[in-house]
């Protein structure tokens, strides 16, 4: 069996998040990988919801974890993993 797998650190909120996750989201969404990896995943405000939920949305049967690892500067930051297999643990 052959998959993908795309590994990035995604800087917490630095610079202009919205315009790289845009760039990311089209990257991943035509490369569509197997997995998907993301260290320094913030939840973004007002809701809450980490980075990589913004990810990969044409891909929607993509399974997304997301675990908070610790607080940097007062500001949640986490592991992300999304993928298109089952995932067994995370």
């Amino acid at each position: 069996m052959s998959f993908s797998l795309f590994s990035l650190n995604l800087w917490n909120l630095n610079q202009d998040v919205r315009d790289r996750m845009q760039r990311l989201d089209r990257y991943l969404s035509a490369a569509k990988p197997t997995l998907a990896c993301f260290q320094e995943v913030s939840p973004l405000e007002p809701n809450g919801r980490p980075q990589s939920d913004l990810l990969c949305t044409q891909i929607p049967e993509m399974a997304r974890f997301y675990s908070a690892q610790t607080l940097w500067d007062e500001r949640q930051e986490g592991l992300a993993t999304l993928s298109t297999l089952p995932l067994i643990a995370f």
